[in-house]
Formats: C-alpha cells, sequence, structure tokens
C-alpha cells in the first residue's frame, strides 16, 4: 500500500469519529506532528466533500424538478407532428437576442436526455417581413418536439404580445408541436391567467382607470407597494381585464 493510499484509507476509516479520538489514533500511528498536519488535510477534504455533495445533492434536485415542471406545463398538440429534430439548425441570422440568461437559466437546468436549438430556423408568424420564430426547440426524452416562447413577466400581459402568443399557440397545435410560453422561472401564460389578486387593489386599479382612463408607471407602482402586489398578480389583473397594456411607455389604459 503506498503512503497516498494509507492516508485515504485512514481519512474514510476515520471519517465519523470525533476529532480528539482522530488525533488520538494518528498520534500512536504517525507521532504527535504528523497527525497534526494529516487532521488539518482531513478537515480542509471533508469541507471540499461536503460542500460538493450539498452542491450535487441541490442540484439534481432542481435538474429534476425543473425538468418535470416543463413537462406539466407543456400544452400538448392532439395532431402529429410530421418533423424530427434533426430537421432543424439554430437560425444564425437572427440578433442574438436569446442569448439572455434566462435562455441560459432555462439550457443548464434541463437535463441530459433533452436536445436542444436555440433560435431554431422555423417561423411561426410574419409581420410587415419580420418573421418570427421560437426561443428554442427541445426534444424530450419521449421525442416529442416543443417550441418555447421566452419573455420577461411583465411582457406576458403586453397587449401587443396577445396576438403573437395566440398566432404560436395556434401554430404549434397545427403542426404537432408541444408549446410553452414562459419567463425565465417558467412562470407560463397560462399560469398568469389563473393567479388570484388582492380585491382591494384589484377595486382601486378598476376605479382609478375608470375616473383617469390611464395609468402611468408611477400610478401602478403606488398600487402595487400601496397592497403588496406582485408582478406575476399584476400581470394576472391586466390579462384578466379588458385593459391595454406597454411596458414602453409603461401603462395601462381603458379602451
Amino acid at each position: 500500500m503506498s503512503k497516498e493510499e494509507y492516508i485515504d484509507f485512514l481519512y474514510y476509516g476515520l471519517y465519523d469519529l470525533k476529532k480528539r479520538t482522530k488525533l488520538f489514533i494518528l498520534s500512536i500511528l504517525l507521532g504527535e506532528e504528523e497527525a497534526d498536519i494529516l487532521l488539518s488535510s482531513f478537515s480542509v477534504q471533508y469541507k471540499e466533500a461536503k460542500t460538493e455533495k450539498t452542491y450535487l445533492s441541490k442540484e439534481e434536485k432542481r435538474v429534476k424538478n425543473l425538468s418535470i415542471l416543463i413537462e406539466e406545463k407543456i400544452i400538448h398538440s392532439k395532431n402529429k407532428c410530421k418533423y424530427v429534430f434533426e430537421d432543424f439548425k439554430e437560425d444564425d441570422s437572427l440578433d442574438k437576442y436569446y442569448s439572455h440568461s434566462h435562455i441560459k437559466q432555462i439550457i443548464e437546468s434541463l437535463d441530459n436526455n433533452c436536445r436542444i436549438i436555440i433560435n431554431p430556423n422555423l417561423y411561426y408568424d410574419k409581420i410587415k417581413n419580420q418573421l418570427y420564430n421560437p426561443s428554442m426547440m427541445i426534444e424530450l426524452p419521449n421525442k416529442e418536439l416543443v417550441l418555447a416562447l421566452f419573455t420577461d413577466t411583465i411582457k406576458l400581459a403586453a397587449t401587443y404580445n396577445q396576438k403573437r402568443f395566440k398566432k404560436f399557440i395556434e401554430f404549434c397545435d397545427l403542426n404537432g408541436f408541444g408549446s410553452i410560453i414562459c419567463d425565465n422561472r417558467l412562470f407560463t401564460y397560462q399560469d398568469a391567467k389563473n393567479i388570484k389578486i388582492n380585491e382591494d387593489a384589484k377595486k382601486e386599479f378598476i376605479n382609478e382607470l375608470e375616473n383617469n382612463k390611464i395609468l402611468i408607471w408611477r400610478d401602478i407602482k403606488e398600487i402595487k407597494e400601496k397592497y403588496n402586489i406582485t408582478a406575476k398578480e399584476l400581470v394576472s389583473f391586466i390579462l384578466n381585464s379588458n385593459y391595454y397594456f406597454t411596458t414602453k411607455p409603461f401603462m395601462i389604459r381603458k379602451i
């Protein structure tokens, strides 16, 4: 047995013992000076092993939960998809907006059994000669192809996005793709419609819009802070009402 193997043997053999007990045994075997050095080395190894074990445990759990979450939130098409993953590639002609961190977060969180293409060369809409493509294509372990559209949480409620979202969902369903529209935490378009908002806050929003016809960011922020309203709740309120909403400028307007 080499010295390195012997040290490893001691490390694992003494792993669960108290520090004083370890020191006593090592002092008998190796002498006090060598025992002190070795015990310090054990302490470093223990911390590194514990940190790595905790990280891996959390990471495995996060990946597993997120993968399940994605599959649960997908809108599945009733039609058979005539395409396979190999039919597509990344569209290099597009702006790299979707190299944004929320895309990276989703990619890093997917399990190894999924295959991914960012900005696939597939287009679900065309407006004034501008082509619109999904943010990502995901091939699930069961070979189902899913198209994902990512946006900021608040933009899920933007009026200018509603027609685009509708076109995207219709395109996916017609062509046999699963679909998901969400923010970087997988808060989906469908989730947004089902969030409940504080009734008092809701009444104040409605009253203010009845009286003033329009609310700008300063007004919206005041009500949000008064009732501790989250961005998700604000999105839900807008989506479930008949108001016009834009982020630039940030305002809610009565139609």
